[in-house]
């Protein structure tokens, strides 16, 4: 990010706390809204959904328990391929294997720049708004009060919680436990499905698009930023894979037609291709391109949210205490002494957190 976006953002949350300073200051208004200030956190409370959550609860009980049941075996195999991911990647980092996957934190102003910001802010909502709910009805199900549910701003984290009795869950039994706890990433795992099922059904690709041309090739000069090129040599592409298969089918010094859609007209070009400089056998038409979509804004809003929503779903059922995962692995111990069982969670804790510390620690320093 830039200093003026990283400056932008600051400005927002600044503006976004001093609104929620001077809400607070007027009683009434505070309580009427449901907000607060609490540290450096500005909760917002939401007192009536509570309240139709239990009845909601109450009245399908049966049903929800049943989804705890599931969320309680998708949650142990969630928690283990979390783990798997996190070991398997840390090789892959430590290796530079282009196979490595970055693990970096998503914070507003350092690693989303202001134009993910509106896609991110819709996908918060998107993998909260259904975890939060899921704990919540669960627990309603189960007769443990839900006390409040609401969003929060920490800073410049957003997020939401389901706030229960958790006097009232520790009493319950494992099995009940076990319910609460995995509700909230087993509906982050069923609304990652149904948004991968939005992706394929509701955004295509339709071309590749031009970002630039480089310098010394036969792209400059001949091709233009915002082209979308959707043939090659006679050959329909619409991926970047179609484009690069076309034109690997060529040599260098070989004239290729190119099917362009350019400020809504479409042409043809012809272009004499140059040698890879790494590879004088391949072909090279001196390109930076991009995968063109169908709808570039609906798949802004899917992406994100898919990333949101699967990160929380793996990363809440690690065994890190007290992430969910962490209090889940308790609860499963709960036949073990007081000391086993705290001296087990403190431990699979540590090693997991550090883990997926050294993971987004060799994710930055090999990706800054």
């Amino acid at each position: 990010m830039s200093y003026a976006e990283i400056i932008v953002v600051l400005a927002a949350v600044a503006a976004v706390y001093s609104l929620g300073y001077w809400v607070s200051r007027r009683k009434s208004l505070a309580e009427r809204l449901g907000l607060s200030l609490e540290g450096f956190a500005i909760i917002l409370r939401c007192k009536r959904v509570h309240e139709h959550i239990q009845r909601v609860g109450a009245r399908h009980a049966r049903t929800l328990r049943v989804f705890g049941d599931a969320g309680a075996a998708a949650g142990v195999v969630l928690g283990a391929a979390g783990l798997a991911y996190l070991h398997v990647n840390l090789l892959q980092l430590v290796a530079r294997s282009p196979a490595a996957s970055p693990v970096v934190p998503l914070v507003p102003g350092w690693t989303i720049g202001l134009d993910a910001l509106p896609y991110f802010m819709v996908a918060v909502a998107v993998a909260l708004i259904p975890h939060e709910l899921a704990h919540a009805l669960v627990a309603a199900a189960e007769s443990i009060p839900v006390k409040s549910v609401g969003a929060f701003l920490l800073l410049l984290f957003p997020g939401g919680f389901a706030e229960l009795d958790e006097e009232e869950l520790e009493k319950r039994p494992a099995r009940t436990k076990a319910r609460v706890l995995s509700a909230g990433s087993f509906a982050n795992l069923l609304t990652f499905l149904l948004l991968l099922l939005a992706v394929q059904l509701l955004v295509k690709p339709v071309g590749v698009r031009v970002v630039e041309t480089l310098e010394g090739y036969p792209a400059r000069g001949v091709l233009e930023p915002g082209d979308l090129i959707v043939g090659v040599g006679g050959v329909s592409v619409s991926t970047l894979g179609e484009f690069s298969g076309a034109l690997s089918r060529y040599k260098p010094g070989d004239t290729v037609e190119l099917s362009v859609l350019r400020g809504g007209s479409a042409v043809k070009i012809q272009v004499r291709l140059a040698s890879h400089p790494d590879n004088p056998t391949r072909p090279m038409l001196g390109v930076v391109i991009e995968q063109a979509l169908s709808n570039e804004v609906l798949y802004g809003v899917l992406w994100w949210s898919l990333v949101l929503t699967g990160s929380v779903a793996l990363l809440n059922m690690l065994p890190i205490y007290p992430l969910d995962g962490g209090r889940l692995l308790a609860a499963a111990l709960a036949r073990l002494s007081p000391k086993t069982r705290r001296e087990l969670v403190t431990g699979a804790s540590a090693y997991t957190a550090f883990l997926l510390l050294l993971n987004v620690a060799l994710s930055m320093a090999f990706n800054p």
